[in-house]
């Protein structure tokens, strides 16, 4: 009797205990549309079938989709997966500080929060799949990979891609654009891609649909290290047009503050004056107007008698004052030709030192970038190391929880 107490109990614990695997930990949502997925998840595999339901997902799960399956994962951090047929997808790592997801085969859409700090610390998200180490810093853009080849289209914003056995070697591909990696093989240089074709891609169910894109050249590291060059330059324009319009916009809510508090402060005396009494308005009007009238006619007689003689003086000195103004003008033509050249000269020298300074700016900063990231590389790892460690130590107290044996006795 207690041996059959006991063989329940353990029935009972390890089926609570499958449970709250599928339970506890969660990262995400994912959303079955349609289809089919088989979830593994600590070596237990569970199939979902029912179209719209909800599953929670945890860190180190795979997922796998059937056939004509379409599946929506909602990650912390606001990051969105869509999945479509016959993918195998793993989260590796999904938290507020940094996401790891592998692609390993299919296509998936994927729509990543621009990167934020996080208790000091810079937001990373990475994307794996069988060659190819994708890095994301906010973005919509559209992965596949098949017979191992990985194929990525940017619709919005920038991703940067390099092949998992040459890493330095890593290329931006902005909007619009899509680049493939063949194998053990550098990326190819970012074409641009119809909106069509675009259009085709996303709502295609197979990964197949990147074979109607011509891509470009392998990419070598001179083009590559002149793309990001160009991205960065373009980051920078960008940047500072975003400060002038803020600038420009803090200002004119100034002014727009500024013009309402003299509103305030004026609108009392003008509603004075719209109470003035409109008789008093009429007889000023007429008293003003009687008084222009006796002026007018004294000054009439007088007018008529000196109007003769200022003529003849006034032709006279019409005369003398043009031929005076046709050598003032020639002089002054003449300076002004003079201060033209001299300003055209003076803008033409400032410009070419705004873009020389502007030149020195943009490698400065590229070269303080190239630091910044080998550092937050470095930082990444030993993160990472860290985060390991900390999981070897987690599942090793677990192990040893879970070794502990229940017994209980009956008598």
């Amino acid at each position: 009797m207690k041996k059959y107490y006991s063989l329940v109990v353990i029935i009972i614990f390890l089926f609570l205990g499958s449970t709250e695997i599928f339970a506890a930990g969660s990262v995400g949502t994912l959303v079955l549309k349609k289809g089919i997925i088989k979830i593994n998840r600590l070596d237990l595999y569970n199939i979902y079938k029912e179209a719209g339901q909800k599953i929670k997902v945890n860190n180190k799960d795979t997922i796998q989709t059937g056939s004509d399956t379409q599946v929506r994962i909602h990650l912390i951090g606001n990051d969105k997966v869509e999945l479509s047929s016959n993918t195998l997808f793993v989260i590796s790592v999904a938290s507020k500080k940094r996401t790891e997801l592998s692609l390993l085969t299919g296509k998936g859409r994927f729509k990543v929060q621009k990167s934020r700090r996080v208790s000091g610390k810079k937001r990373r998200f990475r994307l794996r799949t069988a060659n190819a180490i994708i890095g994301v810093k906010g973005t919509d853009f559209v992965l596949g990979s098949v017979d191992g080849n990985t194929n990525l289209l940017t619709i919005e914003g920038l991703v940067s891609m390099a092949s998992a056995t040459d890493p330095d070697v890593e290329i931006s591909i902005g909007e619009n654009q899509a680049s493939q990696i063949k194998h053990t093989a550098k990326p190819t240089l970012p074409v641009v891609i119809p909106p069509k074709l675009q259009e085709k891609i996303i709502s295609s169910d197979s990964v197949k649909v990147f074979t109607q894109v011509t891509f470009g050249a392998e990419v070598s590291e001179t083009q590559a290290k002149k793309i990001r060059k160009k991205v960065r330059k373009k980051r920078v324009s960008e940047k500072k047009a975003e400060q002038k319009k803020a600038e420009e916009k803090k200002t004119d809510d100034k002014k727009a503050e500024e013009k309402k508090t003299d509103d305030k402060k004026t609108g009392p005396e003008k509603t004075e004056d719209k109470k003035t009494d409109p008789e008093k308005i009429g007889k000023s009007k007429i008293d003003l107007k009687l008084k222009a009238d006796v002026v007018l006619s004294s000054e009439a007689g007088g007018d008529a008698e000196d109007g003769e003689k200022e003529d003849d003086a006034v032709d006279g000195d019409q005369e003398d004052d043009a031929v005076d103004g046709d050598q003032e003008d020639d002089a002054v033509d003449g300076d002004q030709e003079d201060d033209g050249e001299e300003e055209i000269d003076e803008e033409e020298e400032i410009d070419e030192e705004e873009e020389i300074a502007e030149e020195e700016e943009i490698d400065d900063i590229d070269e303080i970038d190239e630091i910044l990231e080998e550092v937050e590389e470095a930082t990444d790892e030993a993160e990472e190391v860290i985060e390991e460690v900390e999981e070897v130590i987690e599942e090793a107290e677990a192990a040893t929880e879970g070794s502990i044996s229940i017994e209980i006795d009956t008598q």
